[in-house]
């Protein structure tokens, strides 16, 4: 099996804001440099060579990145999408609306607005400031050091949050 490696870096402005979704694979995203969001994508070959990785940066700074299957594929496809592994630093402050199908999502040590939605994955959470919203079906949720509201939905999954300050839970 081999490999296709994407890498982008975006200069953003304050607030900065990254919207990312997957469709199978695993998200990593971790604090790092003010200014930048830096985006490194690996796709897994032997499964669909029809996926594709788009990253853009709209007029207003804002970052998306996506993972994206053809409507055909969709409908008429038996095969497994690739697998995309995403490695993500962004800003230490950011706004951050995070998307996965079959994928674990893993986020550490950013302060902003979040919102994370998965199927069939795990969260891993540290070190985090929000609000938070959070929804997840057939997925674990394991959180350390958060802090902020927090507006959960779940379905079939375990839940442990640890050390955190969450002022307001629904």
């Amino acid at each position: 099996m081999s490999t296709e490696i994407y890498e982008q870096t975006f200069q953003v402005t304050e607030p900065a804001r990254l919207k990312l979704s997957n469709i199978r694979g695993s998200v990593e995203i971790r604090a790092g440099e003010p200014g930048t969001i830096h985006v490194q994508a690996v796709k897994h070959s032997g499964s669909s060579k029809q996926t594709t990785i788009e990253m853009t940066q709209a007029e207003d700074g804002s970052v998306l990145v996506e993972t994206r299957e053809p409507e055909e594929w969709r409908l008429f496809n038996l095969s497994s999408p690739a697998k995309v592994d995403y490695s993500v630093s962004v800003p230490p402050s950011c706004k951050l609306s995070v998307a996965c199908v079959s994928s674990s999502l893993s986020v550490h040590g950013v302060s902003g607005e979040c919102t994370f939605k998965t199927v069939s994955g795990s969260m891993d959470l540290s070190t985090l400031a929000g609000p938070f919203k959070i929804n997840s079906v057939s997925g674990d949720i394991r959180g350390a050091g958060l802090s902020g509201a927090l507006e959960l939905d779940t379905v079939s999954g375990d839940i442990r949050l640890s050390e955190s300050d969450l002022p307001g839970v629904r």
